[in-house]
């Protein structure tokens, strides 16, 4: 009974997570789900860049203006040159994240001393038995 509840928790949990963090992005990415504008993108941009500030806001706004004239195309064109310096890598901190990296470390490291110890086997089994939950297992001879 405990095997089939683990099973089948770990079936559901796995379903939940795939649907929020895969499922859902593929929704918005081909447009089936709506997702932000291009405005509230803007805005983002913009918080996290302070050159940018609210230039590409300005130059969406301008964008959407249908009336065709050599100034505006020139006011857009002035703001998007001012922006082509913009390097997005330093929206990333590395040095801010390398306290996750642990995270990452312990998993790898736990498998790395296993498969040295020459226990390779060890997961495999306790993921049979968790697969194959309707199974009755008997406990391994001591001799």
């Amino acid at each position: 009974m405990g095997r089939t509840i683990l099973f089948w928790t770990f079936v559901l949990v796995e379903l939940a997570l795939f649907m929020r963090f895969i499922a859902f992005t593929l929704l918005k990415l081909f447009s089936l789900q709506k997702g932000i504008t291009n405005e509230q993108a803007a805005k983002i941009i913009g918080d996290h860049f302070p050159e940018v500030n609210d230039k590409l806001l300005n130059v969406l706004q301008l964008n959407q203006n249908q009336r065709e004239s050599d100034l505006l195309a020139a006011s857009i064109d002035q703001k998007a040159l001012q922006m082509q310096s913009v390097v997005f890598k330093k929206a990333i901190n590395f040095q801010k994240n390398l306290k996750y990296l642990v995270f990452a470390a312990i998993p790898i490291l736990v498998f790395g001393v296993v498969s040295a110890l020459g226990e390779k086997d060890l997961f495999a089994r306790s993921y049979k038995r968790v697969v194959n939950y309707d199974t009755a297992y008997t406990p391994a001879s001591s001799f």
